[in-house]
């Protein structure tokens, strides 16, 4: 599977990045750990949450998944939420699939917060978890 776009963190428009800001530690650098990559375009929609949770579960503090939707994610965002309220950082990127198409697809980066990030605690100065 090909990986996702550079999804950046700001305010944007269709077509760039619409949604919530990376902690500054999640920044790629050559020590982060990748991604898991899950592609829901063709899943059945009431199974898709459940696959984003599981995923979700299994990450250690600062580890990642992305996923691509052909759906809007804000259920998935929520079903999150729902799940470990402000415990991640969701940053998703819009393609356009055209003038009164709308959005043709979502990829989405959800990162698992530490402890001390979701504290407001980190020094940005160690790996704390």
């Amino acid at each position: 599977m090909p990986p996702l776009p550079q999804i950046k963190a700001g305010p944007g428009t269709a077509g760039e990045h619409a949604g919530r800001t990376t902690h500054p530690n999640h920044a790629m650098s050559p020590d982060t750990p990748k991604p898991m990559h899950i592609d829901l375009r063709g899943w059945p929609l009431r199974s898709r949450a459940s696959h984003v949770l599981q995923a979700y579960a299994g990450l250690a503090p600062a580890g990642a998944v992305e996923f691509i939707s052909d759906e809007d994610p804000q259920p998935l965002f929520h079903a999150l939420q729902a799940t470990d309220p402000g415990g991640f950082t969701w940053d998703a990127c819009v393609n356009a699939g055209g003038p009164d198409k709308g959005p043709s697809a979502w990829a989405v980066r959800v990162v698992r917060l530490s402890r001390a990030e979701r504290e407001d605690t980190c020094c940005s100065h160690c790996s704390c978890a």
